[in-house]
């Protein structure tokens, strides 16, 4: 690793002008200095170009940038990557903070091994960061290393509990670059315009790059829960704009038959679901939706394994396995 390399903090921002400062102050008190702020305002109808350029006055490692026209969320995050010119390149929301030793504490593991996808950390979801109570979220690995790319990729298929949102993660610029995925051609979808879809696919698409996840295990992110961010998308339409971006994922990178079964067994899921609501279609195109012998074993296959039954045979078999953290970590792979 080059010793104390640039890192990029990116803030694509749109109306943000009571929130934005605070996530400013929060990429500027990192305790890693080495820095570049690019900040990239969506053509914003409120004062936010004005707080942004109040603290550029203040601290000459923000570069600040304003588009002409909204071009919309992702393409304003693809921006940003466009203007960054650090080794190391970290989102970060608009309405989101990150604690001081974040970029510290991430970056030790990218000292240990170079090559790594990203490395994320756990996350405190809220209203008010200075509210204790708030739970942490993303604990997945249960303590700070670094583990198989493989192991987040079959997590998020398989909807444990893995972060979705790159805002609690760094990247090496040219991994994230190439991570970009501004289409989603198997759909009829509104895959540009919320940003629910391509911000995980940006994790997925990392893993097929380097095979090795960095994790620490300390809420060093804040996400802001309010009436317009991310989260707060219809459940159900957000639910399908993840599984649309999976799909994808395993469509391209593991097995367009496998894609199809796993589109059908969701779809059927969706069917049998009463209370499943959702604004957001979820309509496979025909020309991608082939089924023959191959999707059928497939979607036998899955079906098997979010069976009852196979769970309860998991549940019985482990008990016969002396070690007991062997026994955690089958459950928690196949459960």
């Amino acid at each position: 690793m080059i010793q104390n390399p640039l890192v990029s903090i990116l803030i694509p921002t749109y109306n943000r002008e009571t929130l934005i400062g605070e996530a400013i102050e929060s990429a500027l008190n990192q305790s890693y200095k080495n820095i570049e702020l690019i900040i990239v305002d969506n053509n914003s109808e409120d004062k936010t170009a004005e707080v942004i350029k109040s603290y550029q006055q203040r601290d000459n490692r923000i570069k600040f940038f304003q588009n002409k026209k909204n071009i919309g969320p992702v393409l304003n995050w693809e921006r940003c990557l466009e203007e960054a010119s650090g080794i190391y390149s970290k989102i970060l929301w608009s309405d989101d903070l990150i604690r001081p030793e974040f970029l510290e504490s991430t970056l030790a593991l990218f000292a240990i091994e170079e090559n790594l996808a990203f490395v994320f950390s756990k996350v405190l979801i809220g209203n008010d960061p200075s509210d204790i109570s708030t739970p942490e979220c993303y604990g997945y690995f249960e303590k700070t290393g670094i583990f198989n790319s493989s192991e987040f990729v079959s997590g998020t298929i398989a909807d444990k509990v893995l972060p979705v949102s790159p805002g609690c993660a760094i990247f090496k610029t040219e991994v994230l670059r190439k991570s970009f995925i501004k289409t989603n051609e198997l759909f009829e979808n509104k895959y540009l315009q919320n940003g629910a879809g391509p911000d995980l696919l940006m994790f997925l698409m990392a893993t097929t790059i380097h095979k090795k996840i960095g994790y620490v295990d300390s809420a060093l992110c804040f996400f802001r829960s309010h009436p317009s961010s991310i989260s707060t998308i219809e459940g159900g339409s957000l639910f399908i704009f993840y599984k649309k971006a999976v799909i994808w994922f395993i469509y391209h990178q593991i097995n367009k038959y496998l894609a199809v079964a796993y589109f059908l067994k969701i779809k059927n899921s969706l069917r049998r679901e009463k209370n499943h609501k959702s604004s957001e279609s979820f309509e496979m195109k025909t020309n991608y939706l082939r089924i023959n012998f191959w999707v059928s074993f497939y979607y036998l296959k899955i079906s098997f394994l979010k069976s009852k039954f196979f769970k309860s045979l998991v549940r019985i078999s482990c008990c016969w396995i002396p070690s007991r953290e062997v026994r955690r970590k089958i459950r928690k792979n196949l459960l």
